[in-house]
């Protein structure tokens, strides 16, 4: 069974490497006639002006998102009855440094993406970073985590009705800090879609890693 589930896994990892690689180079190309889908998407989503509140939601739906995977690797250490061993202490902290580096990861390679196009935001004006659109890190960062933890998730043996609550709040959270930073009008919807794009990949693979 769980070699089935990598197998998928790894598949669904290629199929999205494959669009990541594509789409920042039909965005680089975002103002000529060849991009023209791609601006009226961007047009569809955009607001009339940057929307601080919904900008501020989003930062903490992202925060949120990212401290859910905490818990599936708690949860042995908080209801598992007995004393708690050295393996588990060692199991936990390989599985939290594997998530660590996961959302080091995101963060890091979203910076250099963002450094690498310097796609103007929406609003310019308005923002602290307004040549840094390109692709979205919170939600990156949102969509890693609940990639993680859906694939951690399936591999614990005790899946119950929580952790199943658990793992489909995590990609509702993702998808909402999404929308909220394209509703807000501080990020393209391409910034979004390329972001969730990312953070599956880096999350899928560090969810595979961890359970490994």
């Amino acid at each position: 069974m769980g070699l089935r589930i990598h197998k998928g896994y790894l598949i669904a990892l290629f199929c999205l490497g494959f669009t990541i690689t594509s789409t920042p180079w039909a965005l680089k190309a975002e103002n000529s006639s060849n991009s023209t889908i791609l601006q009226e998407l961007d047009a569809l989503f955009l607001p009339s002006e940057l929307n601080e509140t919904l900008d501020s939601i989003s930062s903490l739906s992202a925060i949120i998102s990212i401290t859910f995977p905490i818990y599936p690797i708690a949860e042995p250490f908080l209801f598992k009855e007995g004393t708690t061993t050295n393996d588990m202490v060692g199991i936990a902290a390989y599985q939290t440094s594997i998530y660590a580096g996961t959302i080091g990861l995101v963060y890091f390679s979203t910076e250099l993406l963002k450094n690498a196009f310097h796609r103007t935001r929406p609003f310019p004006d308005d923002s602290e970073d307004p040549n840094k659109s390109f692709p979205s890190r919170h939600t990156s960062l949102s969509f890693a985590a609940a990639a993680f933890q859906s694939i951690f998730l399936s591999y614990n043996e005790a899946n119950t009705d929580v952790k199943r609550a658990l793992s489909a709040s995590g990609w509702g959270l993702a998808v909402l800090t999404g929308f909220l930073r394209a509703a807000s009008g501080e990020h393209f919807i391409t910034d979004v879609l390329a972001g969730a794009l990312i953070g599956t990949l880096i999350g899928s693979a560090g969810g595979i890693l961890a359970v490994l």
